[in-house]
């Protein structure tokens, strides 16, 4: 069998740290991505091959139980919308009577929501929106107060010595207009 593996389908090792890893009697350890993306780990395998061979049983599973969940979206997707020999996409006769009504008014309500929103950000007058990122300053300056407040006052006078050391030294950025 190939030492090789494809990418993607995953990484076999051994887990020890001996000088010579293939000539150790350790087992080997694989890593993989299960079905739902998530990484994964089996070990006990006497050699390479057995690993390999593992990632390669693991690897087809996860890829007919994608390509199976991938059918069933395709599915559901042609049971909302067909499209005719023309070319022409139409609700599908299943499709509940009035979804497209539903769908608008969703849309309308959150268009509405979001025009609103912007519409405050926009306008220079106060509203919920400044208000709330007021209190969310003020909550961050008093988190930041608190920190430093909590530091002992030889940690304060030492930052506050480097960090005015800091920006002594850095030159001054003149405009000519």
């Amino acid at each position: 069998m190939s030492n090789k593996l494809a990418r993607g389908m995953g990484s076999f090792f051994k887990p020890c740290e001996c000088r010579r890893p293939s000539s150790c009697p350790h087992l080997y350890t694989i890593r993989f991505r299960n079905t739902r993306g998530k990484q994964a780990e089996e070990s006990g395998f006497p050699t390479q091959d057995a690993a390999i061979e593992r990632l390669t049983e693991l690897h087809t599973a996860v890829e007919a139980c994608l390509r199976q969940i991938g059918v069933e979206a395709i599915a559901v997707w042609r049971r909302l919308a067909c499209c005719d020999a023309t070319g022409r996409w139409s609700a599908a006769a299943d499709v509940v009577e009035n979804h497209a009504e539903q769908a608008a008014a969703a849309y309308s309500a959150l268009s509405t929501a979001i025009e609103a929103e912007r519409a405050e950000f926009r306008s220079s007058t106060a509203g919920d929106w400044s208000v709330v990122r007021a209190a969310s300053i003020k909550a961050q300056r008093a988190k930041e107060k608190a920190r430093w407040d909590g530091l002992p006052r030889r940690e304060q006078a030492h930052r506050r010595t480097v960090y005015a050391s800091m920006f002594s030294s850095r030159p001054l950025l003149i405009r000519s207009s």
